[in-house]
């Protein structure tokens, strides 16, 4: 049993460890090919120029993105195939609880999101993350599909495989971190990554509702990775429609 364990471990250990690699690698690659290939397409476009100022870019790095994300998704289910199989087989067990932590949780995220979202409005700080302006800017253009794809679809694997299941799963078991720090340092690493850049840290509270969220539903749900991950794709799915009925 405890070979197993052993096992399990360092399967997370590395599996962490060559994610985060990945996932950092191929946002340089994609955002760094992108700006590439506008400059060859269009010869007057300079790295400088925001995205929105050029009708290449936002498409390239759309299409960019879905596809750096398909070899992230078949690496983490190549590497954690029995995990992921054993998470379904205990979410179909006990479904309705499972479900009804999904939707909770949802519910649960709005509600912090607009406590969020008034205390901004009281200090007076408007506008959104860099990253999030760009989901917005790619949705209303050409490249709405493979966007859609990458936020609905690709995102809620991805990243709750790597910093839930993964990166949870590593200080949890392998480093013995008190279940309470792990909650924090997840929710603050997620958060982190959708604000990278100094000017966008301002905006960190919007994702912490979320992240908070689908942490401590990972952590409750007995570690059943696709409690969080269904709360991720409703919130992501929902805010893409909001999208659309806004812009």
């Amino acid at each position: 049993m405890s070979n197993i364990i052993n096992k399990k471990n360092r399967v997370f250990l590395i599996g962490l460890v060559l994610g985060l690699f990945f996932y950092l690698l191929f946002s340089v690659i994609y955002s760094t090919s992108s700006i590439l290939a506008v400059s060859i397409v269009d010869s007057s476009y300079e790295a400088k120029i925001l995205s929105e100022d050029n009708p290449y870019y936002i498409q390239i790095l759309c299409m960019a993105q879905m596809m750096f994300n398909i070899p992230l998704v078949g690496f983490f289910i190549y590497i954690l195939k029995d995990n992921i199989i054993d998470d379904f087989k205990r979410f179909k067990n006990s479904r309705m609880k499972n479900i009804l932590f999904v939707f909770l949780g949802l519910i649960s995220c709005y509600i912090l999101s607009a406590v969020v979202a008034y205390i901004y409005e009281i200090l007076g700080v408007g506008g959104v993350s860099d990253n999030q302006d760009t989901i917005n800017l790619a949705l209303n253009s050409s490249a709405k599909i493979p966007m859609i794809i990458s936020v609905v679809i690709f995102a809620p694997i991805v990243e709750e495989i790597l910093f839930r299941k993964l990166l949870f799963g590593t200080l949890e078991e392998n480093f013995k971190f008190p279940s309470v720090v792990v909650i924090i340092i997840s929710t603050l690493v997620f958060s982190l990554i959708h604000v990278a850049g100094g000017g966008n840290l301002i905006y960190i509270f919007q994702y912490i509702p979320l992240a908070f969220v689908i942490t401590f539903s990972y952590y409750i749900s007995n570690r059943n990775i696709f409690v969080p991950m269904g709360i991720h794709f409703l919130n992501n799915l929902i805010s893409v429609i909001a999208v659309y009925l806004v812009l």
